[in-house]
């Protein structure tokens, strides 16, 4: 009876918090014809679907906010429904950091710019754990965590480089072109 009540109460709480989350995001579309764009729209629901699934189980703010940024972006997305599933599949297995990693490997030298860094400074050494607290001054990063998160974008086709040092953090990103569409389909287009 303790885990029904438990788990019930949590899973109501989280399903309507999700569909109010999901109707604001549609109603803030603009779009008229939403409703008629959707019924119908088998595509779109199965994405809608497989994202309400993994919002129920975690409890994470900003994954939810990535799961409905995924949802909406399905609407008008020309990628495959292939390509969708196997992106809401990445969002249901990486963590909130995974997604945070890759956004600043996308172009770590803009997001440590915007943080204040003044990357050409050539005494300036800072470790991957140091630039992504910098970029994420709220979240204790554990270095080997980034790792191991590195090796999963990797195994994934997400970075064309396995191996990372800091020095080249500043010159380039490290994500694919894979990578690229996906931080695009979880990302809030404005």
């Amino acid at each position: 009876a303790v885990y029904d009540e438990v788990v019930s109460t949590s899973l109501q709480k989280r399903r309507a918090e999700w569909e109010k989350t999901i109707e604001q995001r549609l109603e803030n579309l603009e779009d008229d014809r939403i409703v008629d764009k959707l019924v119908g729209n088998e595509s779109f629901v199965s994405c809608l679907v497989q994202a309400t699934r993994e919002a129920l189980s975690t409890h994470q703010k900003e994954k939810i906010e990535t799961l409905a940024n995924a949802v909406v972006n399905s609407i008008d997305s020309s990628l495959e429904d292939d390509k969708k599933q196997i992106f809401l599949r990445w969002i249901e297995r990486y963590s909130e950091l995974h997604i945070l990693v890759l956004v600043f490997f996308n172009d770590p030298a803009k997001m440590l710019t915007n943080a204040g860094i003044d990357i050409s400074d050539p005494v300036l050494k800072l470790s991957l754990e140091e630039m992504i607290e910098i970029v994420y001054p709220n979240k204790k990063i554990d270095e080997s965590l980034v790792v191991v998160i590195v090796n999963d974008f990797y195994s994934d086709g997400l970075f064309s480089t396995k191996g990372l040092n800091s020095t080249i953090v500043f010159n380039r990103g490290f994500t694919t072109n894979i990578a690229k569409e996906f931080i695009k389909f979880i990302t809030e287009q404005k």
